[in-house]
């Protein structure tokens, strides 16, 4: 009888452990799609008024009383067209590949105890049919990929002063993003030169490098040796990596695996 209940027992946190991992890629395979339809239901909820006055700001009447009345209403559905834009974009230009932005990953990780990394840091195995997913996945048009930066802390105010263009991180920025880095940092570089020598603010250099592949896993999945901790903290482990890589504007999965890849027995008991 007890080696009944330990067999049960089994079989039940095995039940329990691939309901999680489903749970899991399933916010992966719907957080764009959410995202798109939650920007649209607030694109769709303006009023006559907001509508108007976006169109009456894109034309110069930046301070008629119906523009400057219905600004914060405005602001949430601008970044809700972008929002709505860029799902629609990955949903057409890379039809096979889900597309979720930042925050999104973040939440999802933080709600199923996960953490991520670059693969390089990555110490476990990669089952066969996702090494072809990753390897087949579509390559990245050359305006989606990561744009090189580099740039160091400011002891002038609060913001990152930008002084060198050289290939040492990397960054989310769009081509409109980057020329207004560009001329702050003509500014800032006038500024900060009347204050400061050049060398004695290029200390701490800040960056982060999000070229190549990351994947999701539990902490026990990597080598986190020379990273930095973001306080993720350590927690029960759920195996189910997510390979990953960031593009303009969020990140698209290449490929993602769970408990039957690790050991076949495992799942044995449940198909029985």
């Amino acid at each position: 009888m007890k080696f009944f209940n330990r067999k049960q027992n089994q079989t039940d946190t095995l039940l329990q452990e691939r309901a999680i991992v489903e749970a899991i890629h399933r916010e992966f395979d719907e957080a764009g799609e959410k995202l798109l339809q939650e920007a649209l239901a607030i694109i769709n909820k303006g009023t006559d008024d907001v509508h108007k006055a976006m169109r009456l700001k894109k034309l110069g009447f930046t301070n008629a009383e119906i523009v400057t009345k219905t600004e914060a209403q405005q602001k949430l559905i601008e970044i809700s067209e972008k929002d709505a834009e860029l799902v629609q974009y990955y949903q057409q230009t890379y039809p096979f590949l889900k597309f979720l932005k930042e925050e999104q990953l973040d939440a999802i990780c933080k709600k199923y105890n996960l953490i991520y990394a670059p693969v390089a840091n990555y110490i476990g195995d990669v089952p066969e049919k996702n090494l072809r997913e990753i390897e087949q996945a579509q390559p990245l048009k050359k305006e989606d990929e990561i744009k090189p930066w580099s740039f160091w802390e400011s002891e002038v105010g609060s913001d990152l002063s930008l002084l060198s263009f050289g290939i040492i991180g990397t960054s989310l920025f769009t081509k409109q993003t980057n020329e207004k880095m560009a001329t702050k940092e003509k500014k800032r570089k006038e500024n900060i030169s009347a204050i400061k020598p050049i060398e004695k603010l290029q200390s701490p250099r800040t960056f982060k490098d999000k070229g190549g592949l990351f994947i999701a896993a539990p902490q026990s999945h990597f080598n986190l040796e020379g990273l930095k901790n973001e306080g993720l903290g350590f927690f029960k482990e759920v195996k189910d990596p997510i390979v990953f890589r960031y593009v303009r504007g969020g990140i698209q999965v290449l490929s993602k695996w769970g408990l039957e890849a690790y050991d076949e027995a495992l799942i044995n008991p449940i198909n029985n």
